[in-house]
């Protein structure tokens, strides 16, 4: 118990966590299960929604090569439905508002180049 507790004081210790903002383009689509030309003379389809992203991180170093970044985003998702029949197009804007949770662990193989491997929570 001594041991592990003077190992995670020294982990601590030696860490070097740092602080960041990231946003940028998101770029989404809907997809269904569902034929949206399953009636004739009727033609739809499904269409790319163009949104962002904003949010902060946080980067836990435990050494020079291995590292914990966890965020918190909030992004602008969804996508458009348009539907054609007899020359009349309904569109049908989906916009779906996330916090998205990523935690990813880095490898850093040099100073300035990380692999890094996660998931959404």
């Amino acid at each position: 118990m001594l041991f592990a507790s003077a190992l995670a004081l020294f982990t601590v210790a030696n860490a070097q966590t740092t602080f960041g903002l990231k946003g940028g383009f998101a770029l989404s689509k809907l997809t269904s299960n569902e034929d949206l030309d399953a009636f004739e003379g009727v033609n739809g389809g499904l269409k790319s929604k163009a949104g962002f992203y904003v949010g902060a991180l946080v980067e836990h170093k435990f050494n020079n090569k291995f590292a914990v970044q966890g965020e918190v985003q909030y992004a602008n998702l969804g996508g458009k439905a348009e539907v054609s029949m007899s020359g009349i197009t309904v569109t049908e804007n989906f916009n779906l508002n996330r916090i998205v949770i990523p935690v990813s662990a880095r490898y850093y193989a040099t100073p300035d180049l990380a692999v890094y491997a996660g998931s959404l929570l």
